[in-house]
């Protein structure tokens, strides 16, 4: 009940405007107007921001799939509304994605490329362990609380290490970032 309401607040209009300006604002911070041979092409930041998104659908209809016979034993969903539920949780779970997926590229993946660009360590294998970085420091900051602490840690770590993963290499190759470091 509390994510179909979550999912419709972000699914709102408005919110969909302000997020799209807020990315835009915030790429654009990162993003120079004038330099000479920047790693990432303005005009390859929405192939970028789009191929990401693509990966976040992919990832999130993988989250959130629950099999008939767990969904019946677990969630109790009677099989005649299992594509229902089914649909209603992928829904739920990408609404929320495009939100962390867009705002979280822009505002941490982003300067993460330009700050390897700039060490000429910008190649796809280093963005990607980059984010499997930023991954395990998410998930242990958001289990630190648990009772007992870190209980579901590496079980968190490895959705997200999956899913940071997937849209970091999918916004790589729609920026056209280069897969191995060309002349030393």
């Amino acid at each position: 009940m509390a994510a179909d309401y979550f999912a419709g607040v972000l699914a709102n209009p408005l919110a969909l405007v302000l997020l799209v300006l807020l990315v835009a604002w915030l790429t654009s911070a990162y993003i120079p107007k004038d330099d000479q041979a920047p790693i990432i092409q303005r005009r390859r930041l929405l192939p970028a921001y789009l191929f990401a998104l693509v990966a976040c659908a992919l990832a999130s209809a993988l989250m959130s799939y629950t099999s008939p016979e767990e969904a019946l034993l677990t969630w109790k969903v009677p099989r005649e509304k299992y594509w229902t539920a089914q649909i209603n949780e992928f829904l739920g779970t990408f609404i929320f994605a495009i939100y962390a997926t867009l705002i979280g590229i822009a505002a941490i993946g982003l300067p993460i490329i330009l700050h390897l660009a700039r060490h000429k360590l910008a190649i796809v294998p280093a963005v990607l362990i980059a984010a499997a970085l930023v991954s395990i420091v998410l998930a242990g900051v958001l289990t630190i609380g648990g009772t007992p602490p870190f209980r579901h840690f590496f079980t968190l770590a490895g959705e997200l290490v999956f899913g940071h993963v997937l849209v970091a290499a999918a916004f790589c190759v729609g920026a056209g970032i280069p897969w191995r470091r060309v002349g030393a």
